[in-house]
């Protein structure tokens, strides 16, 4: 399908795709092998700006994870392995829409979890009428 020319284009492309992904990590102090900078690679769907936004909610989260364990203990505890976590990144596509700001509730009791759980869920009756209705079908 392709001729000799454009394998060999596309595999120099790719090189230096890989080459400035692993200068990237490097720049970080992240050291990766072959295998795994070409798997972070296809996981960031070729692009490298998916890379970096990538490296930025690493960034981002690593200085929060700092910040809280500071406030909590004293101790300074980031993101402890930073090339898994980035890989994990890429993979689950956990860098996506990071700018939205989501607020989530606060219960400060099981029953108030429940009561809230029991509120969104539909009503499902009790477990006789489920019973018949299931033997019913």
């Amino acid at each position: 399908m392709f001729d000799g020319k454009r394998k060999k284009k596309s595999n120099e492309l790719l090189l230096q795709n890989i080459s400035r992904l692993d200068t990237l990590l490097k720049s970080l102090g992240m050291k990766c092998n072959q295998e795994t900078l070409h798997r972070m690679w296809r996981y960031a769907g070729k692009k490298m700006s998916e890379v970096e936004n990538a490296v930025e909610y690493m960034l981002k989260c690593h200085k929060e994870k700092i910040e809280q364990s500071e406030s909590l203990n004293g101790e300074k505890k980031g993101i402890f392995k930073p090339i898994g976590w980035l890989h994990d990144c890429l993979k689950y596509g956990r860098h996506i829409d990071v700018n939205e700001n989501v607020e989530l509730p606060f219960f400060d009791s099981i029953l108030a979890l429940s009561n809230f759980v029991k509120g969104i869920s539909p009503d499902t009756g009790s477990s006789s009428d489920r019973n018949r209705l299931r033997y019913q079908t």
